[in-house]
């Protein structure tokens, strides 16, 4: 095994450590304070306004954080078998993934207790602050993993993409999109109130604006990021594609990866024939030595013994 990198768990662990402050905060606020949530989207209540049950969305949100975590957490102490290091030092989540997730946390504490002061100017700059995190956090994540997916299959991991995909990318993805929603619906409040502008109109700007992201994210994610951020594909197509002309190394899959096993076995057993070939032929080599010293000592004696009886 490997030795540890200690600066990159305690980022984990200060990530872990955040986000249970940022679960406490936010139900003290929220559910145990005097200005409780639903008292707040009351007095900023619009025509976009969602109604109560979809506050249960972020349960979800928290929970899946929790969950991708907790799959952080489980790579400090899982080896990968074919070099020993540690799964966490696989270079697919970097370190600037943690301090901006860590950034998003202390806006949304942020944001949690300027809410409960109805300081909404405030709240919306600490939205707007966590969305950019979220999105600086899957650029991180889609870059990373796009560029080292052939290290996880040389390594024969190639399982840890899939756990990456859906535990870690859905659910920053998830927590993106419904933090991005909240802050439209926090800006319509924002117009409404802090502005002259009246409320359909402000309802207007909001609708536009939310289409016109709705429509850039679907025209990148189709034409541009598309190899970036697909998570249904064939493993084949895509290692084809990666490794057209050995710009990625070998291949990136696991019969790949056995195969080059066996071809190093194969090899290792080729070597150690080879030696015993070697070994073989000299000690027959010595042996043909110490038969001709042999043969030359008893010419000798012989020579000798007929000098004597001459």
């Amino acid at each position: 095994m490997g030795s540890h990198t200690v600066w990159k768990i305690a980022l984990i662990f200060a990530t872990c450590i955040l986000y249970v402050v940022t679960i406490v905060v936010n139900g003290t606020v929220f559910y145990m304070g005097s200005n409780k949530a639903s008292n707040a989207s009351n007095q900023t209540n619009t025509e976009v306004t969602s109604t109560t049950f979809t506050h249960i969305a972020w349960v979800f949100v928290y929970v899946w954080q929790a969950i991708w975590l907790m799959y952080s957490m489980s790579t400090l102490w899982r080896v990968v078998e074919d070099t020993g290091e540690y799964v966490y030092q696989l270079p697919v989540i970097p370190p600037l993934f943690y301090v901006f997730f860590i950034l998003n946390l202390l806006a949304n504490i942020g944001h949690s207790i300027a809410c409960s002061y109805q300081n909404v100017l405030t709240a919306l700059y600490l939205y707007l602050v966590m969305d950019t995190s979220l999105c600086v956090c899957l650029f991180l994540l889609f870059r990373f993993l796009y560029l080292y997916l052939g290290n996880l299959a040389a390594k024969n991991i190639w399982s840890e993409a899939w756990y990456l995909r859906f535990f870690v990318h859905n659910g920053v993805a998830y927590n993106a999109a419904w933090s991005i929603v909240s802050t439209l619906i926090h800006v319509r409040s924002v117009l409404k109130d802090m502005s002259s502008l009246s409320s359909g109109v402000a309802g207007t700007i909001w609708l536009v604006t939310a289409g016109l992201l709705i429509l850039s994210w679907f025209l990148m994610d189709t034409f541009i990021w598309d190899n970036y951020v697909r998570e249904v594909k064939k493993e084949e197509e895509g290692e084809r594609e990666r490794q057209s002309g050995g710009e990625r190394g070998s291949g990136r899959n696991g019969e790949r990866g056995r195969g080059r096993r066996k071809n190093r076995k194969r090899e290792r057993g080729e070597e150690d024939r080879e030696r015993e070939e070697k070994g073989r032929e000299e000690e027959e080599k010595e042996k043909e030595g110490v038969e001709k010293r042999m043969e030359g000592r008893e010419k000798g004696e012989k020579e000798k013994e007929e000098g004597r009886a001459n």
